[in-house]
């Protein structure tokens, strides 16, 4: 049975990236049109004006949200744009650099359950783009990550990529807000408190290895400002067991 899909990316000043990701999905083999928004985070490097410029396809529509915030990260803020506009039934988060396979959304519906949070398959390599499934899947901290994530433990849980029911993704967080918890700011955490918050709801973490995306390097697509970062992590520590401790 036809469900209709909306991807949410969210997205800050990689146009350039984001324009790659956008013509991906182009190359999508789900057979119906889905849903696509941007969620944008006040970005300065012409990726607004490139968004106005873009319209509908024959393989999805397109709409896009900023937060207008060019002083702070707010990626929580961001992506809850996208989830409150969403009018899919399965709602699949992507970061704008973590490149789709062409099977992804395909994948993504195949092992669908209302009931469960799939974790995609996020790789360091961008040949992986392009094999047939199933792909390899590389050792090291990702592995020991979706050992965890298949047992229901919230770590490292991550909102670039996954897939959910649009229940699951408009879980109400602990300040009200439908989605992520707002009152994050700058980097981090916000994905753990969020996986938490999902699992403590009685929905199930799985690992989708056949959901492949290929998160582009520091050189092929350069990191925000580090130094923003460290500062936004160090907030985000403390908010996060301030939040976690709340009843």
């Amino acid at each position: 049975m036809f469900q209709l899909v909306t991807c949410i990316i969210a997205t800050w000043n990689r146009k350039d990236a984001l324009k790659r990701h956008l013509d991906l999905l182009m190359q999508q083999t789900w057979p119906h049109w889905f849903e696509v928004i941007v969620c944008d985070d006040g970005s300065t490097d012409g990726t607004q004006e490139f968004l106005k410029g873009l319209k509908n396809t024959h393989k999805y529509t397109i709409q896009w949200f900023d937060t207008g915030n060019i002083d702070k990260a707010c990626s929580a803020q961001s992506r809850n744009n996208g989830i409150r506009a969403a009018r899919g039934e399965i709602i699949i988060m992507a970061d704008d650099d973590c490149l789709p396979h062409k099977q992804l959304i395909e994948s993504f519906v195949a092992n669908y359950n209302p009931q469960e949070i799939q974790l995609g398959h996020k790789s360091c390599n961008q040949s992986f783009l392009s094999m047939e499934l199933p792909v390899p899947i590389e050792p090291g901290n990702p592995t020991i990550w979706y050992e965890a994530w298949k047992k229901g433990n919230f770590g490292f849980f991550q909102t670039g990529s996954c897939a959910m029911s649009i229940r699951a993704a408009r879980t109400r967080a602990k300040d009200g807000s439908l989605g992520l918890d707002e009152r994050f700011i700058g980097y981090g955490h916000e994905d753990s408190e969020f996986g938490h918050r999902l699992h403590a709801s009685g929905f199930k973490l799985t690992f989708n290895p056949d959901a492949v995306t290929w998160h582009m390097d520091a050189e092929a697509c350069p990191q925000q400002n580090q130094a923003e970062k460290e500062a936004g992590k160090i907030k985000s520590d403390f908010l996060l067991h301030q939040i976690l401790r709340e009843t």
